[in-house]
């Protein structure tokens, strides 16, 4: 979703369910969750920088995502692979 990346890419902490591939594109930013259970314990948290990470580490994350993943990135990533396919198909 469109919304973590923004989100991450503000700072803010971020709960979700759970989607292959999170921790490894937002690290601790973004925390998962599958119970009621889950999601309290994670709400009522008593140091959220312990598990999200602290500030400057969100910062980090949020740099990487506003960089890595930003429309205009996305977008020279597709004109990238579009060229990629053309000249594959037609090398001229």
């Amino acid at each position: 979703s469109n919304r973590l990346f923004d989100a991450v890419a503000s700072g803010a902490r971020v709960v979700t369910d759970p989607v292959e591939g999170l921790a490894e594109l937002f690290g601790p930013s973004v925390q998962t969750y599958e119970t009621a259970d889950d999601l309290r314990r994670i709400a009522t948290l008593p140091d959220l920088d312990a598990v999200f990470g602290d500030d400057a580490a969100r910062r980090a994350v949020a740099d990487r995502v506003r960089t890595e993943h930003s429309f205009s990135a996305r977008a020279r990533r597709l004109v990238e692979i579009a060229l990629e396919a053309r000249s594959a198909r037609d090398p001229r």
